[in-house]
């Protein structure tokens, strides 16, 4: 939590950030209503703050809010000057950090381990540069047309947007093929 802090008094100001816990989200309360509001959209269970000292919850993600399609470059910047923890672009307007090493394909890895399903047997679809390890884990993975450059790089194919239902009209094209 250390580097967290560092990240947070360093671009907190300008950057609101949001810290991912096993039984809620936390955001600071002097990001105001609106933030929290907006964040709602993403987190189930969220709550304000005063500090992120204060919180008692097993982090597993610190997110920091860029400009629209700032989050790329943006870190590449935080991975130069914090290299002990993973940055990817969760959306144009977000980067993720997280422990060296944990992403959605860790998740996969372990799904597939205790069900007994195989990587090449998998399906992905994916949008952000949080997405990447994951598409790249499986057997046949999608990116959205409106995915960060890096998703799209990494997938095996590209659909039309979630504003098509695409990942939906896919799931469904796949399902016909069982």
């Amino acid at each position: 939590l250390a580097t967290i802090h560092e990240i947070k008094e360093k671009y907190g100001q300008d950057h609101p950030t949001v810290l991912a816990g096993v039984n809620s989200a936390y955001t600071l309360q002097s990001y105001g209503e609106e933030f929290y509001n907006y964040l709602h959209l993403f987190y189930q269970e969220l709550k304000a703050v005063d500090d992120y000292e204060s919180v008692k919850d097993r982090i597993f993600k610190f997110t920091v809010v860029t400009g629209e399609s700032e989050s790329s470059a943006f870190a590449q910047q935080l991975k130069r000057e914090f290299p002990s923890l993973d940055m990817v672009a969760g959306s144009d307007s977000a980067v993720d950090i997280s422990k060296l090493g944990m992403n959605k394909a860790v998740g996969l890895k372990l799904l597939g381990k205790r069900y007994g399903i195989p990587a090449d047997e998998m399906v992905a679809f994916g949008d952000g540069g949080n997405d990447v390890a994951m598409l790249q884990y499986v057997g046949q993975s999608y990116a959205t047309a409106t995915a960060l450059p890096e998703a799209k790089r990494a997938a095996n194919g590209i659909i039309g947007s979630s504003d098509e239902s695409a990942v939906q009209d896919r799931v469904l094209d796949l399902l016909k093929k069982l």
